[in-house]
């Protein structure tokens, strides 16, 4: 058994990164997203999705993963250039952070913001920003934890048109 760790993601993760997309998605999110997008998640065509995103060349966004002891994938991260369009703000962002539920609490999610801070150290970035649904308060918290302050912008999320789905912008600055 090895200790648990952070490495990059392969194109040959894709399975595991859409499962637990899949199982994290329904364990966080019922009564903040509508149930039926839940329902219809479907970690089979996530897996194409990611294959793509793990195949592609490109360097502005990294996929890095969180294995546990045994070497299973507990959780993943996605971070590179920011995407929002007051970016100078903070060149930085973490797109995306998932734990297996199964996972919650042993430190993982803790493992891959570190990574993702260490990158932003060595490229250079004085910030980096993630959205998070606002009514997710466990997610806030954790954040939170992790140097993270809610800048108070808000956003709707754009797949979500009953306008019932809000995101909170968090940003942390790094000091030298």
């Amino acid at each position: 058994m090895s200790k648990p760790h952070i490495r990059i993601a392969r194109p040959d993760d894709a399975i595991a990164i859409a499962r637990i997309h899949v199982e994290a998605w329904r364990a966080t999110y019922p009564g903040m997203m509508p149930q039926a997008h839940l329902d219809g998640l479907n970690a089979g065509e996530s897996a194409l999705r990611w294959m793509r995103v793990l195949s592609a060349d490109n360097p502005a966004t990294q996929v890095v993963l969180a294995l546990d002891g045994h070497e299973h994938v507990a959780g993943f991260c996605v971070y590179g250039s920011s995407r929002d369009t007051d970016a100078d703000a903070a060149p930085g962002e973490l797109i995306a952070l998932n734990i297996h539920p199964g996972a919650w609490r042993r430190g993982h999610g803790r493992r891959l913001c570190a990574s993702v801070f260490e990158h932003a150290h060595a490229v250079g970035w004085q910030a980096i920003t993630l959205w998070v649904v606002r009514d997710n308060h466990r997610a806030r918290r954790f954040y939170e934890k992790q140097g993270f302050t809610s800048d108070r912008t808000e956003k709707q999320d754009p797949r979500f048109l009953d306008g019932k789905v809000h995101e909170v912008r968090y940003r942390r600055i790094f000091t030298d």
